[in-house]
């Protein structure tokens, strides 16, 4: 006699099986249309030279990208992308430059649009993180930003380890990295470090305003895909 029980458990897995050969040749096909990269410098060069022939396209959230963004980029958040969006109507002729924080959801942004059948795709390689650390212009726009909640401000994720201190602050959107980096750096012995982690674009302008005005020293800046890591050193006495 059949078993219902033990057909249905092969089906299911027939079935799953299936299912995970489309996906990777999702996967697959979608890695084989790599867009191209340009570098910060390349991308101003563009802007500076043949900017009217440039679409910009920005796919952070609104609110990262009223943090400061490439003037004249427009906002198309990723989970809203489409191919067929009407802001692309006319642009299918233009270079089309992809740009998130890190650039990795641009990238698959990009991979998008280039499926979709648009033939000058490019990404922004290492995103506003590497805009903003090359110096180059951002627009940030005065928006009403809404306090910081008393628990946030509060609640600061700071760990000690052996010779220095860390700051996570991922998830924070400024001012709390600000607020919570001064709040840390008070609790530190002069000399020692503190590494701040942080993926709010906006901490590359706000943190090393602050240690220009608290007088303490950033040693070393690093970025990942998504984060930003700032080494920070605080002030010796004879500098207080």
């Amino acid at each position: 006699m059949f078993n219902l029980n033990e057909i249905k458990s092969e089906f299911k897995q027939v079935i799953s099986k299936e299912v995970n050969i489309m996906m990777i040749s999702k996967i697959d096909k979608g890695r084989r249309i790599r867009p191209s990269n340009l570098s910060a410098e390349e991308l101003n060069h563009l802007i500076e030279t043949n900017r009217e022939k440039v679409l910009i396209i920005d796919v952070r959230s609104s609110q990262e990208y009223s943090r400061g963004h490439i003037k004249g980029a427009k906002s198309i958040p990723f989970k809203t992308l489409k191919p067929d969006h009407k802001y692309l109507e006319n642009d299918k002729e233009k270079k089309i430059v992809m740009v998130c924080n890190g650039g990795g959801l641009s990238t698959m942004a990009a991979i998008t649009l280039s499926r979709a059948g648009f033939t000058d795709v490019n990404n922004l390689n290492d995103g506003m993180f590497e805009w903003v650390i090359n110096g180059y212009p951002v627009v940030i726009e005065s928006i009403d930003l809404k306090p910081p909640k008393e628990e946030e401000v509060l609640e600061i994720n700071l760990e000690s380890t052996t010779d220095s201190k860390i700051l996570d602050a991922t998830g924070k959107l400024c001012p709390i990295p600000v607020i919570w980096t001064k709040k840390a750096i008070k609790t530190m012995a002069p000399g020692e470090t503190l590494k701040l982690i942080a993926d709010d674009v906006g901490s590359l302008i706000d943190i090393p305003a602050l240690l220009k005005k608290t007088g303490d020293e950033l040693l070393n800046m690093h970025k990942t895909d998504s984060e930003i890591e700032f080494t920070i050193k605080k002030k010796s006495l004879q500098t207080q």
